[in-house]
């Protein structure tokens, strides 16, 4: 990760669970804190991008320590696909937006993978998030 400036904005905000769920939600408000994050990408980013990690709880000291060695590399960063490999055991996260590849993983459309190497075996496990896919094809 490189340094980037990022906004933040606490808020309440009141809503209703039927403005976001008609079958089960209810029609009571309801107030809650939040917080919103974000990288002004300005009016009309060209090939600007960005790279992050999320860490939950994580204190500043091993944000400052994560940030300086990240435990993950950055392996494909496209329209296509975004992907990362974890150093500590080989661990392949990739999301494909459409068929791409990512070193040596492809995919022929939309889906989200993980590729976990284990001695001779490898564990995959997939998921389409459009849920409109019949089969997904990974190489």
């Amino acid at each position: 990760p490189r340094p980037a400036s990022v906004h933040a904005l606490r808020e309440e905000r009141t809503a209703t669970w039927r403005e976001i769920n008609l079958k089960y939600g209810t029609d009571t408000p309801v107030t809650r804190p939040y917080l919103t994050l974000w990288h002004d990408h300005g009016p009309a980013p060209s090939g600007a991008g960005y790279f992050y990690l999320q860490l939950p709880t994580a204190s500043a000291g091993r944000t400052r320590l994560l940030s300086a060695a990240p435990p993950v590399e950055l392996i494909a960063d496209s329209t296509a696909v975004h992907a990362v490999r974890r150093g500590s055991d080989g661990l392949l996260a990739a999301n494909f937006w459409r068929a791409g590849t990512a070193r040596e993983l492809s995919c022929d459309g939309p889906a989200s993978v993980l590729v976990r190497p284990k001695g001779r075996n490898v564990s995959v496990a997939l998921s389409d998030p459009t849920h409109l896919r019949s089969t997904v094809v990974v190489e």
